[in-house]
């Protein structure tokens, strides 16, 4: 199985790969990109709803995540949405 650390490191580049194909008008790429993430990862599915109920630490990880990905609200892409709020739950799954 891989350690929580690696899935944040491979869902970061997710969401790299995914911003640079938005920017790039690849709408296949990022298609393959969002049908590839990890979503398949109960864990993170059994912590959403843990992350949302606690509003001091998305606080604290939307600032960490602006210096990470500073241009990820400016997309616009709800895609793109999904992925940040899914990463963000994993974060706070390593804070908790």
């Amino acid at each position: 199985m891989v350690s929580h650390v690696e899935s944040v490191i491979r869902d970061f580049k997710s969401l790299s790969d995914y911003m640079r194909l938005k920017k790039d008008n690849d709408e296949d790429g990022q298609k393959i990109v969002f049908r590839n993430f990890s979503w398949d990862d109960n864990r993170v599915a059994d912590h959403l709803s843990v992350y949302l109920k606690d509003t001091k630490s998305q606080e604290e990880i939307e600032k960490s995540f602006m210096k990470i990905f500073p241009y990820h609200i400016s997309i616009g892409d709800h895609q793109l949405a999904t992925m940040v709020l899914w990463v963000k739950a994993r974060i706070h799954m390593l804070k908790n």
